[in-house]
């Protein structure tokens, strides 16, 4: 299924050849080797989970002018928890068997309002192995949620993302309408600061779902 929404959203639409691959629908996925067992510091809690304490709030290097890419209270047209189980199932990945955590921002006002969520998603896979909390499958990439509107209620009936490579810059700008384009693409170093930010602070809300999720103590 190819998106329709690029002729409300861009000049530019992506014409799909015998030679271009279709635009997925699905994303695009690195499998990572896992990384290293989360152990710095650690305490252990009643499961024999060690873990580390999560990230800081706010990373040292960003400079308080580009900590404005992320919302840490997102509203749209349908609740944030639909929002997420959507995420979590259609798009979160797991590859070592373990359980995926998502957290995301939105990339412009519209909320929804359109017809559309246009999203910033990292998605992360957590899981034990001999006692250890272990991170696996990862992916952070920008979504466009479709959704449908009945009876005044509106519900996720499809999703799109860029694909790799050559073809990210014009399936960004058939996906995506105008006002998100700087918030994806990084074409200088406030915007690359904009994104560390913004990566930072979904990484801080992954964690605490990670945390409680494993009923983790910190130290």
């Amino acid at each position: 299924m190819t998106c329709n929404c690029s002729a409300r959203n861009s000049s530019e639409v992506l014409q799909n050849t015998p030679t271009s691959p279709p635009l997925q629908h699905t994303l695009v996925v690195e499998t990572k080797t896992p990384y290293e067992t989360i152990t710095p510091n650690p305490s252990i809690d009643k499961q024999g989970i060690k873990t580390k304490t999560p990230y800081s709030t706010t990373p040292t290097n960003i400079p308080l002018e580009f900590q404005d890419w992320y919302d840490p209270n997102p509203s749209f047209v349908l609740s944030n928890e639909e929002i997420s189980n959507y995420i979590k199932l259609n798009i979160g990945k797991t590859s070592f068997g373990g359980e995926a955590f998502c957290a995301f921002t939105p990339l412009n006002n519209d909320r929804g309002r359109d017809g559309f969520i246009y999203l910033w998603v990292l998605c992360e896979e957590y899981y034990i192995d001999d006692g250890n909390l272990q991170r696996g499958t990862g992916l952070s990439t920008p979504v466009s949620l479709e959704l449908l509107e009945i009876d005044e209620k509106y519900e996720i009936i499809d999703h799109f993302s860029p694909r790799d490579g050559s073809y990210y810059p014009p399936d960004v700008k058939q996906i995506f309408p105008e006002n998100t384009w700087n918030r994806i693409h990084k074409s200088n170093q406030g915007d690359i600061y904009k994104s560390n930010y913004r990566i930072h602070q979904l990484e801080n809300d992954i964690q605490k779902q990670v945390m409680s999720r494993f009923d983790v103590d910190h130290q």
